[in-house]
């Protein structure tokens, strides 16, 4: 298996991970550690928005050529770093939360 393959099939688990926590979570606002009020709306905009973003940067890794694949990849890093940042402050209950 070649590394683009190995590199976005793990993409791929992280983000089926992850989409898991976020429908645990759009059911129990609880879990986590998330004992916080906050405008669960717009947070689950956000999360959706940062998942959908790293969904697209996904496809475009899958889709780019050979010269053009680095740079789709760090794409799909910042996109990853974004909505695992977010994820963080959830589980921690952060209060500093800002909103889009």
């Amino acid at each position: 298996m070649e590394v683009r393959e190995k590199y976005q099939e793990k993409v791929e688990a992280q983000l089926h991970e992850w989409r898991e926590w976020i429908d645990n979570y759009k059911t129990d606002p609880d879990i986590g550690g998330l004992k916080i009020s906050i405008d669960r709306a717009s947070m689950m905009d956000r999360l959706e928005n940062c998942q959908q973003n790293a969904l697209v940067c996904l496809d475009e890794l899958r889709l780019s050529e050979n010269e053009h694949w680095e740079l789709a990849k760090q794409a799909v890093e910042r996109a990853m770093i974004d909505l695992k940042k977010l994820l963080d402050e959830i589980r921690n209950g952060r209060k500093d939360l800002h909103f889009i």
